[in-house]
């Protein structure tokens, strides 16, 4: 193993695997102080700039909507200077982590191939720390861990990489060539490291990306998949039989969680389904708002009145942020703005259709629809950054395939044209 220069062994690049990391261990005011650090240092040394994220318009649009707001409605819906800046900065990562990733692979001429196996590494490293820390966590803890819902509360609610790492190691470890050893490796510690933390988000997520992936496309190797799903999930059910009932159970009970159709609103019912009370408020404050509200939204700093409630969540006047993203966006940026934020995350979907290499288009796409599911049930990635590290992911696979489609196609032209050139 040796370090050359940012990368460990000439092919793992060690910047992008501190970035995928960070954020689960520093604050968002942190993250944003070190992303932002990065990018000064990359366009001073770089001199150069291009935004080429998908939708830029409509996402410039929705900032400059909120910014609106916050003048046109400063005062009524009890905007503040910390939440106002706390939901822009949140905001704007998306944007800081696609400009990142573009220059990483326009500076450091990263090739898809590091590209692949640097995420591959990040995910795998962090399933390493992840049941490392959960591991001496659950022996040092006083809480009893008979219930996958106690065990939880110990681990935390894990991270998106080892999905990513366990789905991209499926789809290129033919294609570039990983060892059977490594592979099998990587399987297996991102596997569990996904597994211990009970999480139906990313439980989700796995699936979407497994089905994007193409795997299930290969009957064999459909069939293989599926036997060691079935093998690995009946043997930890019969060594942890109550673990798995808790899991099950909250899976069944996932729709209950999230509706907002409740007779009566009290204190039970609200605890136990606050997701759904959460919209519930939501929906009652648009449909108390003037037209012009509705139509493009309160602004950054717009809270959402759960009448008292909020003390179960924070020690804030409101709720700033709610687990469904699309309504936290309907009163931020209104019903125009709703709109704006579908078609963006379209467009991020729609970005790899010209890409040559089908593994790339997969994991986009399937990184696109998971963002559409995030934004549903974990804030999303305007208002959640483990969320808008996926734009980071994408951005460095769609660019390092862009760049890699143009070399094939046309640096033979450009060659050749020189070499006509030159010999006249």
């Amino acid at each position: 193993m040796y370090i050359k220069g940012a990368k460990l062994n000439g092919v793992i690049y060690l910047p992008l695997v501190f970035f995928l990391l960070i954020s689960d261990y520093v604050s968002a005011e942190i993250n944003l102080i070190l992303v932002l650090l990065a990018l000064i240092y990359y366009f001073v040394t770089y001199r150069k700039l291009e935004i080429n994220m998908p939708g830029i318009g409509m996402y410039i649009l929705m900032f400059c909507m909120g910014f609106i707001g916050v003048i046109a409605n400063q005062g009524p819906n009890g905007q503040s200077i910390y939440i106002v800046l706390k939901q822009c900065y949140y905001y704007i990562f998306p944007l800081l982590y696609w400009i990142m990733g573009w220059y990483f692979i326009k500076k450091e001429n990263l090739s898809r191939r590091e590209i692949v196996l640097t995420i591959i590494f990040a995910g795998t490293i962090y399933s390493i720390i992840d049941l490392c820390t959960s591991a001496v966590s659950l022996l040092t803890s006083n809480v009893n861990i008979s219930s996958s819902d106690s065990i939880r509360s110990i681990t935390g609610v894990g991270h998106i990489l080892p999905v990513v790492g366990l789905i991209m190691a499926i789809i290129y470890w033919k294609e570039f060539s990983i060892s059977r050893r490594c592979y099998i490796s990587v399987l297996i510690l991102c596997f569990l490291s996904f597994l211990i933390h009970f999480s139906r988000s990313y439980i989700v997520m796995a699936v979407i990306l497994l089905f994007f992936s193409g795997a299930l496309r290969n009957f064999k190797r459909f069939i293989k998949i599926f036997v060691a799903i079935v093998c690995v999930i009946g043997l930890l059910i019969a060594i942890f039989p109550a673990q798995f009932d808790w899991l099950l159970q909250k899976l069944l009970d996932s729709f209950n969680e999230i509706s907002y159709n409740v007779d009566v609103w009290d204190g039970t019912t609200i605890t136990q389904n606050w997701r759904g009370y959460e919209i519930y408020c939501a929906i009652e404050q648009f449909n108390s708002s003037p037209i012009l509200i509705k139509l493009f939204g309160g602004g950054f700093g717009t809270f959402i009145d759960v009448h008292g409630y909020e003390f179960l969540v924070t020690s804030e006047e409101g709720l700033s942020f709610l687990h469904n993203g699309y309504f936290t966006q309907l009163s931020l940026f209104g019903i125009f703005g709703l709109v704006l934020l579908i078609l963006f995350f379209c467009k991020i979907f729609m970005c790899a259709k010209n890409l040559q290499a089908q593994g790339d288009k997969r994991i986009i796409r399937g990184l696109a629809v998971c963002i559409f599911f995030a934004n549903y049930v974990i804030m999303g990635p305007l208002f959640s950054i483990s969320v808008a590290q996926y734009f980071l992911l994408i951005s460095v696979i769609y660019n390092a395939s862009k760049a890699e489609d143009w070399h094939q196609n046309f640096a033979p032209i450009l060659e050749k044209n020189y070499l006509v050139v030159n010999s006249i």
